[in-house]
């Protein structure tokens, strides 16, 4: 939900609690209580200012509950599923190794540029035309521009993120299905301990 869709949602909800009976007790208990019109005026703004907070927080659940409503819509839909699987080397090539576990996927890409201190990650043919589940994985080649200009393989990437003094690369994975809706699977590559060592696991902002 947008902004101004939450916005709208809010002043909805707070139109719902002003034409509700609250103020009209608040009038009553004054005419009755003999209250002067001062008094009135700050409990009707008391009160005001309550159902403001009371209409954010309702409207921030029910876009919550559409938004959860949502997610587990689409987890039971068909749908491609692009999968980070290794940082890894096929024949001379070097980059990231994905896997299709759904509906085939169409056009994906990397999200560019990525910045590694003063060098840049970038991936060769950055569009690939589609994704298959039999097709089993699919190797996005990669390419690091150091700070000097010179172009080197992905194989140096855990060299280039030491020197870097960074642990972690953050890579989003874009996607559509046949009918073009756009799909996203964050991942990041971690840098291991031991010599070469780079892994791959999905990211959870």
């Amino acid at each position: 939900m947008g902004h101004r869709s939450f916005v709208r949602l809010v002043f909805r909800r707070l139109w719902a609690l002003l034409s509700s009976a609250i103020l009209t007790i608040v009038g009553f208990y004054a005419l009755l209580a003999n209250k002067g019109r001062s008094w009135l005026i700050a409990a009707d703004l008391i009160a005001a200012a309550g159902l403001f907070y009371i209409a954010v927080f309702l409207a921030w659940r029910d876009e919550r509950k559409e938004r959860i409503q949502a997610e587990q819509r689409a987890l039971v839909m068909p749908r491609p599923k692009i999968v980070p699987i290794d940082w890894g080397k096929r024949l001379d090539r070097t980059g990231l190794i994905v896997r299709n576990d759904g509906e085939p996927a169409f056009d994906i890409f990397i999200s560019e540029p990525i910045h590694i201190g003063g060098a840049s990650l970038t991936f060769l043919n950055r569009t690939r035309s589609g994704l298959a589940k039999p097709e089993g994985e699919l190797l996005l080649e990669a390419h690091i521009k150091l700070s000097s200009g010179t172009v080197t393989s992905g194989y140096a990437l855990r060299d280039v993120m030491i020197e870097a003094k960074q642990e972690t690369i953050a890579i989003d994975i874009r996607y559509r299905d046949f009918n073009g809706r756009s799909y996203t699977t964050p991942c990041e590559v971690v840098k291991e301990f031991w010599e070469n060592g780079l892994r791959v696991r999905l990211r959870f902002d």
